[in-house]
Formats: C-alpha cells, sequence, structure tokens
C-alpha cells in the first residue's frame, strides 16, 4: 500500500488469529490489525415490536448473533426527528445473515446501502462541503450566486441535468 502497510487476507479465523500475535517479520517490529471495514457487514432489519427498545437494549439481545453495532434510521419531519422501526446492524463477520433471531421474531437482514456523498456547497458527489474546491451552487436550480431558500427558477439537476432539484431522490445520478 502506499502508506507502506502490508494486507494479508487470510482464510480462515484460525490463519487470523496466529498472525494476530505475530510480533516481527524478517527482522522487523510489526503491528498487526484487522481490517477496518472489510472485517465487518452492514445489513438492515426493520421490526415494528422494536420501536420503543433502545439500541443498547437491542445490541445487547443480539450480540450472539455476532451483532457488534445497532443504529436506527430516523428521519426529520416538521422540524422533529423521528424513530423508525429500521435498524442498521453491524455484524463483526463479513458475510451478512440472512436473517437474525430476536425472542420470538425471525427478522429477514438485508444488506444496507449508504445514502451517496453529496456536497452542500457545490452539489457534486464524492466530498463533503469542508474539504469543496468547487463554487457555491443552487441545489434546487444548479446556478451559482444564490442559495436555495432564494431561488424562485425552474428546478434543474447540477447533476444529472434532469429536472428536479440535485437533492431529489428522484435523481439517477
Amino acid at each position: 500500500m502506499r502508506s507502506g502497510d502490508l494486507f494479508l487476507e487470510v482464510s480462515s479465523s484460525n490463519q487470523a488469529t496466529i498472525l494476530a500475535k505475530l510480533q516481527k517479520l524478517a527482522q522487523l517490529d510489526v503491528t498487526v490489525s484487522p481490517h477496518g471495514s472489510l472485517n465487518f457487514s452492514l445489513g438492515v432489519i426493520s421490526p415494528a415490536d422494536f420501536l420503543n427498545l433502545s439500541s443498547e437494549e437491542i445490541l445487547e439481545n443480539l450480540q450472539d448473533q455476532k451483532v457488534c453495532g445497532v443504529r436506527r434510521i430516523t428521519i426529520h419531519r416538521d422540524g422533529q426527528v423521528l424513530n423508525t422501526k429500521h435498524l442498521i446492524l453491524t455484524f463483526s463477520t463479513p458475510d451478512l445473515p440472512q436473517y437474525v433471531k430476536a425472542a420470538y421474531l425471525r427478522c429477514p437482514a438485508r444488506e444496507y446501502i449508504a445514502n451517496a456523498l453529496r456536497c452542500f456547497n457545490c452539489q457534486q458527489y464524492g466530498h463533503l462541503k469542508n474539504v469543496c474546491r468547487g463554487q457555491p451552487t443552487c441545489p434546487r436550480c444548479g446556478e451559482a450566486g444564490h442559495d436555495s431558500n432564494d431561488c424562485s427558477k425552474k428546478e434543474n439537476c447540477v447533476n444529472s441535468k434532469g429536472e428536479h432539484p440535485a437533492y431529489s431522490r428522484a435523481c439517477p445520478t
């Protein structure tokens, strides 16, 4: 890797355990650590029965199924943050299980696909406003020089050139 790190893929947990104990390689001191994202998987379950349970309670009850993190999906409506029944589970295995057993429920787990990263400055994808080198652009009409709060122009997506704002879920980009 560019950083000088060495990336090793092993085929069994036994190999990973042996490798984790390694301290020297060819007379060089080494540090062994698991990859930050490749050893995990993210899935979504949607049990309505869990709506009033905290993430901590859910995690406590699902840890025996290799769940190591729980985050509830929320929505913003009328200035309020509302909980949904949808939970993003982080599994300590790269393979997403087909389902999770919780109390008397068998909850199907589907792959979690995160929203695309859109800059709120230039409206392009792949970076955030704090590192943007682009020109401030209105998300409604796609033109520079004004904010969407002041915009009365026709909707025009700066990314797909479609007749919708850059923040529209209908955007094919």
